[in-house]
């Protein structure tokens, strides 16, 4: 029979089992914008996909994933689930995300994310603040505020016009690698690296990571906060690629 202290014991053990890592032990931020028409091309019945148009925001802009703590030499991304978000890994891996526990986001944290993140209509940001924001140090409002605001930044540089002003076309990767270091300051480029996908036979923008550093937040300039990415984090992108169009 099992004596009341090694019941308690066992009990302990069991408790801690069920939380994750402690939040704030990670080196950068991948902060993931996307093209958000390369992944309706790849899972075109997405909630977000359904109003995706020609004359849609994320028709022509760069959009929200996420901004995930990153340890260094993790390539994938593991360091996630901190604290009590482990209790909630089984729904969020079943991408059952709509039942994920988010803590309430003020109105205009909400605004912006709803903009700048279209997969709100999938209940991304649930999933994110899970596996990701939980690990933040920060408020889930600070983290969605600080994601949207980087977004905003992002989206208004000669950097996302340059990108935007070629929605079913081609960019070149110097071109915007340089629009980059002219909207965020010379060497700034170094903290970027663009993610490709094939479709169609060619190789088609996905996603961009910009590395931060720890202590962003939504009153940083973006150009303050921008550091080196880990060195797993590579650009796959080739010299040219396209951005595709809205609605194919």
């Amino acid at each position: 029979m099992i004596s009341l202290a090694a019941g308690l014991l066992l009990f302990a053990a069991g408790a801690r089992a069920q939380t994750g890592p402690a939040a704030g032990s990670f080196d950068t931020y991948a902060f993931v914008v996307e093209w958000l028409p390369q992944f309706c091309a790849k899972v075109p019945g997405s909630p977000e996909c359904a109003g995706l148009g020609s004359g849609s925001f994320a028709a022509k802009n760069l959009v929200l994933h996420g901004m995930w703590p990153n340890q260094s030499g993790d390539s994938a991304h593991s360091y996630g689930y901190c604290g009590d978000a482990l209790k909630e890994k089984g729904l969020d891996n079943n991408k059952t995300w709509c039942r994920l526990t988010l803590p309430a986001l003020t109105a205009p944290t909400r605004t912006a994310l709803d903009k700048y993140m279209p997969g709100t209509a999938s209940c991304l940001e649930h999933h994110e603040w899970t596996r990701h924001g939980s690990c933040s140090g920060l408020s889930a409002d600070d983290y969605f505020a600080a994601e949207a605001a980087f977004a905003a930044a992002v989206d208004a540089s000669v950097f996302g016009q340059y990108l935007g002003a070629r929605a079913g076309g081609t960019a070149e990767l110097d071109a915007a690698l340089a629009q980059f270091d002219a909207a965020f300051g010379a060497g700034a480029s170094a903290s970027v690296t663009f993610h490709c996908a094939t479709s169609g036979g060619a190789s088609s923008l996905n996603e961009i990571h910009i590395a931060l550093s720890p202590g962003a937040q939504a009153s940083s300039a973006l150009a303050s906060v921008l550091t080196t990415p880990d060195s797993s984090d590579r650009t796959d992108c080739p010299s040219s690629f396209r951005l595709l169009p809205a609605g194919r």
